[in-house]
């Protein structure tokens, strides 16, 4: 429910991996595709993006798998040098240009609905 208030309230574009929890018409059906593609994708400059309007200049990981999301975040780092990247997981990734700090669970829930009232 969190993740689906920021995702409204920031007006972003959503890409769901295959194990994404997501529900909801706004969600059903749009931008599936797996983890290592989507981050090959946004290494390329010249993937026109989902929407066909050309590839993006910052990217949100939200519910990724630690292992798998600091994988891909160093392979951004290295090789998407026009691309900024942000975590709004609960632990934190060195490899993110901005990245929530380690914290418990109840402390991150609180960091995500002060997100979501701060949003315009």
């Amino acid at each position: 429910d969190r993740i689906t208030r920021i995702t409204e309230k920031g007006d972003m574009e959503v890409a769901l991996t295959g194990g994404s929890s997501l529900k909801g018409d706004r969600f059903r059906r749009r931008n599936i595709i797996g983890l290592i593609e989507i981050v090959d994708n946004l290494k390329n400059p010249a993937w026109k993006g989902f929407d066909g309007n050309g590839n993006y200049d910052l990217v949100c990981f939200i519910g990724v798998p630690y292992y798998i999301g600091s994988q891909g975040l160093s392979t951004l780092r290295a090789f998407a040098p026009h691309l900024k990247t942000v975590t709004l997981c609960r632990y934190m990734h060195p490899n993110a240009d901005i990245s929530y700090p380690n914290m418990s669970y109840d402390e991150w829930l609180k960091w995500l609905d002060a997100l979501i009232e701060n949003l315009e």
